[in-house]
């Protein structure tokens, strides 16, 4: 299905919040002017299409937390909240740390920018499908940098497409961290008397 091209003003996810009630009131410029004058008001503006996708997406949501909970075994259904969609297209918590990439030379030219590579139609597809889904959660955002990085697909074994971004221009302009890591033949002695094994994509 096309994916429909979403306004310029992408609708960002909030909290769960208790509210009070909202009164509406149609009122003209000199009152709307005069109102935020108020240092408590605050203005904001939406739409019929930001609405529309919001009430799409929770029930989206909604039916894909049923489906989970009738997969689950018994054994696991505390655990629910792990798979919740809902929760994973929601931004976690900012901590008190930011992490920022320390860069040897952060000049424009230094970085530069790459051009696209060619793209199948369904690769495009996937690209205008990614980008609307990815800005509608607040996971991206539009950017005007002066640089950029190239955008690459991985076939998974499904045959669906795994969206990448090749940063290797950057890596080369990156203060590597020279923490020591971990010796693979030390790692894999240590675990030859393990009995269970876990394996996590993070991709």
């Amino acid at each position: 299905v096309e994916p429909q091209r979403p306004p310029v003003r992408q609708p960002k996810q909030s909290a769960n919040l208790t509210l009070p009630p909202v009164d509406i009131a149609a009122i003209g410029v000199a009152g709307y002017r005069r109102n935020l004058q108020d240092d408590q008001a605050i203005a904001f503006s939406t739409s019929l299409y930001e609405i529309d996708h919001l009430i799409e997406k929770q029930l989206a949501d909604q039916e894909d937390d049923q489906q989970v909970q009738e997969r689950l075994p018994e054994a696991y259904k505390d655990l629910a909240d792990v798979f919740s969609k809902a929760a994973s297209d929601t931004l976690p918590p900012q901590r008190p740390y930011d992490y920022k990439i320390q860069l040897i030379d952060s000049t424009t030219d230094a970085l530069s920018f790459s051009p696209l590579r060619h793209q199948s139609t369904d690769e495009l597809r996937a690209v205008k499908q990614y980008l609307i889904e990815n800005l509608h959660k607040g996971f991206i955002e539009a950017s005007k940098a002066p640089f950029a990085a190239p955008i690459l697909f991985v076939k998974k074994p499904n045959g669906s497409l795994r969206f990448c971004i090749d940063f290797r221009k950057l890596n080369d302009l990156t203060r590597k961290d020279q923490y020591p890591l971990p010796l693979i033949e030390e790692t894999l002695a240590r675990l030859r008397q393990a009995r269970v094994f876990t394996k996590l994509d993070i991709c």
